[in-house]
């Protein structure tokens, strides 16, 4: 909240408001859509890594993203994440231990691309500061992940095997219930024995990444300004970083801030201009997908009251609970 309240405070809301007006909106929808095409490309890169031991269609996937990602950006301490697994348990059978490990690769996979994209404006523009930072830091992380994706194409999976197989064994010897764990993990890590996929799932991580800076770049034309491409890029990639850090649901006030800063400091933005267009490109990136996946969440059987509180249960099961505490104040 400290940033939120460092981002207003720095605003000039007479210019803001001035920018916000001249907002061309026929740039409003095409970025929507773009937006949410990546959401389907990651719905067809999670069918491929939970592919080893489920099968679940990319509609499904889809929905359950789009569940995740409205549950994120209305409720703290990423709750998202859980209820997908706990849908996905509920209507597909697929293990959460599974699950989160594909959500685990999914995470690594992203911090991969951007890194990467990062990478490539370090080399193509000259950054100085925290920007320079940054991408310094993108950079070695790029590099490891090139070398981690090398190791893993050229890795025997025989030896792979034996490495989940000795994690199985070493947690069924602790407890039988820690080697079931253990095995769910495994089955959910189980893509990365396949080489050949693994190199099918990266080109379709960046498509996702290409399809959210699709939206930057329609927004940018909404705006009526053009700070180049890599200006976009450096934006996009700084603003999801820093969603790492503490921050209240929506990430409101981490994503603003750097967002504005990142186009304003290092490809010299006009201020008033930066801070419309870090206000329009957050709202087009949280309304949509809120009212779709709370829309979504309508069809499921969840308690949203439960959800507020943090727990995952779903509303008949809350219904049962309360039947049974009143018969027991009846007795």
């Amino acid at each position: 909240m400290a940033l939120l309240a460092l981002f207003l405070w720095s605003q000039d809301l007479a210019a803001l408001g001035s920018a916000l007006a001249s907002v061309s909106p026929v740039w409003i929808l095409p970025s929507i859509a773009i937006y949410f095409l990546g959401i389907w490309l990651r719905a067809a890169r999670w069918r491929l890594l939970m592919s080893p031991f489920a099968d679940v269609s990319t509609l499904r996937l889809f929905r359950t993203i789009l569940i995740g990602l409205a549950v994120n950006n209305v409720l703290p301490l990423r709750l998202g994440e859980l209820v997908r697994t706990y849908l996905l348990r509920r209507s597909d059978g697929v293990p959460i231990a599974s699950s989160l490990a594909t959500i685990l690769i999914e995470r690594l996979l992203d911090l991969f691309v951007l890194c990467a994209l990062m990478t490539l404006v370090l080399i193509f523009v000259p950054l100085e500061g925290v920007v320079l930072a940054v991408a310094g830091t993108t950079a070695t992380i790029t590099a490891v992940g090139v070398f981690g994706l090398l190791v893993i194409t050229v890795v025997p999976k025989r030896f792979v095997d034996r490495l989940f197989d000795l994690g199985i064994g070493v947690g069924e010897r602790l407890h039988h219930r820690l080697g079931s764990l253990a095995r769910s993990i495994v089955d959910g890590l189980r893509v990365i024995e396949d080489g050949k996929a693994v190199l099918a799932i990266v080109p379709l991580s960046i498509l996702c990444w290409l399809s959210e800076l699709g939206l930057y770049v329609c927004l940018m034309f909404a705006m009526g300004f053009n700070s180049g491409l890599l200006s976009l890029v450096a934006g996009m990639v700084i603003a999801n970083l820093v969603t790492i850090l503490p921050s209240a649901p929506g990430y409101v006030g981490t994503y603003d801030f750097f967002l504005q800063r990142t186009l304003t400091d290092s490809f010299f933005v006009p201020e008033a201009l930066s801070g419309a267009y870090t206000i329009l490109t957050h709202a087009v990136l949280l309304i949509p997908v809120v009212l779709a996946g709370l829309l979504f969440l309508t069809t499921e059987d969840l308690s949203l009251r439960g959800l507020t509180r943090g727990q995952v249960q779903s509303r008949s099961q809350h219904v049962e609970v309360a039947v049974t505490a009143s018969r027991q104040t009846a007795d």
